[in-house]
């Protein structure tokens, strides 16, 4: 059931129907293709770049994200308004991140752990 939601009904129906093998990347199925024997290393990265981001704010993309899922537009936009509107209330100021964006810092600090 979620095949469609993921790839579309096109290449959904096709893989179905043929049974025919596909390349994941193209289809939507994988995020990344790494080299073979390079994928421990790329997770390690992937990993890596994760813990610098704040905990609060991700959590609370994560949350946006699936409460959306099979909901119209108009609901998910104020889902994500409710998610935005709370982020402002936490003690972490969101300024810090945009600027350490903008600078290109990507490792800020964040002393509450964006909570």
């Amino acid at each position: 059931m979620r095949l469609p939601l993921i790839v579309g009904m096109g290449h959904a129906m096709e893989l179905l129907i043929t049974g025919r093998t596909v390349d994941a990347y193209r289809m939507g199925l994988a995020n990344e293709v790494v080299p073979e024997g390079q994928a421990y290393e790329r997770v390690l990265e992937m990993a890596n770049n994760i813990v610098g981001l704040p905990e609060g704010a991700l959590r609370a993309d994560k949350e946006t994200v699936v409460r959306g899922i099979g909901r119209t537009l108009k609901e998910r936009l104020r889902i994500e308004t409710e998610m935005m509107m709370s982020m402002w209330l936490l003690k972490d100021k969101h300024s810090d991140g945009a600027q350490a964006f903008l600078d290109k810092d990507f490792k800020p600090e964040w002393p509450n752990h964006g909570l």
